[in-house]
């Protein structure tokens, strides 16, 4: 168990998250061992659903962690390339594709991190990736997303975006020359 300091510390920051909508949910977990000693505390905070009927989070409630590779990889990859002046927050899409469409060309990196580039949050490509050889997948992927059309025009509005991710990924392995798994292993997860 936590020291009970430090435990009504970690309530007081997820209970005031709540309070503040900052997320819906949320599970904490620590564990450590200790002169052989296993110790391990963990504690559950609203709801794991609110629609179509709020539903409380429990100890065996399961979290999507897919997106965690945005923040995990994705962001301190692209860091490192505005750190390194390969781009800037108003590099357009158009100056790294030349042959992305006229809809998309003007759509920035800064657009693309902030969600408001106007492209779809989500598509089920992978239906048809799947019928393709490993080897084009990579490159079909993109020319599907810059094909998609667009659910708002880019700068108006916020709307959470995996498509605007996977572009930031494909400029990534293009600017760099390198596969970003592969990246990210050497320059964040290894070092």
């Amino acid at each position: 168990m936590l020291p009970t300091e430090r435990s009504l510390k970690v309530d007081n920051l997820f209970i005031n998250a709540l309070n503040n909508n900052v997320f819906p949910g949320a599970s904490f977990g620590f564990s450590k061992w200790n002169n052989g000693v296993y110790f391990r505390d963990t504690n559950f905070y609203g709801y794991a659903q609110l629609d179509p009927e709020k539903r409380e989070l429990l100890k065996d409630s399961v979290f999507d962690l897919a997106s965690l590779t945005k923040v995990l990889s994705t962001v301190p990859l692209l860091l490192n390339l505005l750190d390194s002046n390969k781009i800037n927050l108003e590099t357009k899409l158009q100056t790294i594709f030349p042959f992305c469409p006229s809809d998309k060309a003007e759509i920035t990196i800064a657009q693309l991190l902030s969600h408001c580039s106007g492209l779809a949050p989500h598509r089920n490509f992978f239906p048809v990736l799947l019928q393709l050889p490993s080897e084009v997948r990579k490159e079909i992927l993109l020319t599907m997303i810059l094909k998609d059309d667009l659910v708002s025009i880019p700068g108006e509005s916020c709307c959470y975006s995996d498509l605007g991710f996977m572009l930031l990924g494909f400029i990534i392995e293009k600017l760099s020359g390198f596969n970003l798994a592969q990246l990210a292993d050497d320059l964040l997860y290894k070092p």
